[in-house]
């Protein structure tokens, strides 16, 4: 840990929303880190490294599992953005995606 910048190694980042669960892994990770109630909140976060976005359904819904598999990504808390400018690949029962570049907004009020 250095100051409100944190390295770490195999860092995981859990998004739980009523319709799933998202969990995004990775080898290498920098955090920063604000303090928010007297505890360390992560803030913005660059992870790299066999980083896999692992989508989970929640009963009853109609997402279905997927695996997203990026080299780096980076998150923006302020703009709820995760972003890549590296390549992506995209995997669920129905398709499987190739490119390069990903922005990814998550918008609470639309879902």
């Amino acid at each position: 840990m250095v100051g409100k910048d944190w390295a770490l190694e195999n860092p995981i980042m859990d998004i739980i929303q009523r319709n799933m669960t998202c969990s995004i892994t990775a080898e290498r990770g920098k955090i920063r880190v604000e303090t928010a109630l007297g505890a360390p909140r992560p803030k913005d976060a660059m992870l790299m490294g066999n980083v896999i976005i692992h989508v989970q359904p929640t009963e009853g819904s109609d997402i279905k599992e997927s695996f997203i598999y990026l080299d780096d990504i980076m998150f923006i808390s302020e703009r709820s953005l995760f972003a890549t400018a590296g390549p992506i690949k995209f995997v669920s029962q129905d398709a499987t995606m190739l490119g390069r570049g990903m922005e990814l907004v998550y918008n609470e009020e639309s879902d």
